[in-house]
């Protein structure tokens, strides 16, 4: 007996979730579907493969275009935090020259050419500008405060978002509804707000990153409802 045959076989006795699961692969792969997975289906069930058809294409559209959006709004943070880890490395460096241009001054330690004039030019900024370099460091912190809500607000979209598809596969016997390229933007996403993290904690900021609220939770699943249709 052919492998055709045995499969054309087993096709009448396939679940509804078995056939979805199918179909499900099929598009994540880009090939089309075997016509006798909803040719040999029984008519008791097609609502449930409707069902199960229609959170994949919840999941495969809205939901992975919030993803990719996620994705953009990580990356722009990746910008801001950034920034503020470069502003406190300059500001450590401003303060080890002018330690060092201290221990020049006091003859502690001999003087390289232009040692003086340096320490003057980065003194500068801050003796033009009240508060000095005080009003830096509280620029800095309060940034790093702000830009640890936004990683606790994405990481908690992204975990959201996680569990909702680990939801629908769990439907779809196990088969993964997001396509290749979305699980690895989630991916790569929720490692690169775990990076911020690290570097917002080098500077005091670092938040706890936790699980979304069951509110949350509640309105996604009625969202990927709503567009399952």
């Amino acid at each position: 007996m052919s492998i055709d045959t045995r499969l054309s076989r087993l096709m009448p006795v396939l679940s509804a979730r078995e056939r979805a699961a199918l179909a499900v692969r099929a598009f994540k792969d880009d090939e089309p579907e075997d016509p006798d997975w909803r040719r040999t289906m029984p008519r008791d069930q097609a609502d449930e493969f409707r069902r199960l058809i229609g959170l994949e294409n919840a999941v495969a559209s809205p939901l992975s275009h919030m993803i990719h959006s996620l994705k953009k709004e990580v990356e722009k943070l990746e910008q801001k935090v950034t920034l503020i880890w470069e502003l406190c490395n300059w500001d450590d460096n401003v303060t080890e020259i002018e330690e060092a241009a201290d221990l020049v001054l006091q003859g502690v330690a001999p003087e390289a050419p232009g040692v003086s004039e340096l320490r003057l030019r980065l003194a500068k900024p801050y003796r033009d500008r009240d508060g000095g370099r005080g009003e830096l460091q509280a620029m800095i912190k309060a940034r790093a405060v702000e830009m640890a809500a936004y990683v606790q607000f994405f990481w908690g979209e992204m975990r959201a978002i996680e569990i909702v598809v680990e939801e629908v596969a769990a439907e779809l016997g196990g088969e993964d509804p997001l396509k290749p390229l979305f699980r690895e933007m989630l991916v790569y996403s929720k490692a690169g707000l775990t990076y911020l993290n690290q570097i917002l904690e080098a500077v005091g900021s670092a938040v706890e990153l936790q699980e979304p609220e069951e509110a949350r939770l509640t309105e996604l699943r009625a969202w990927v409802e709503r567009h399952a249709g």
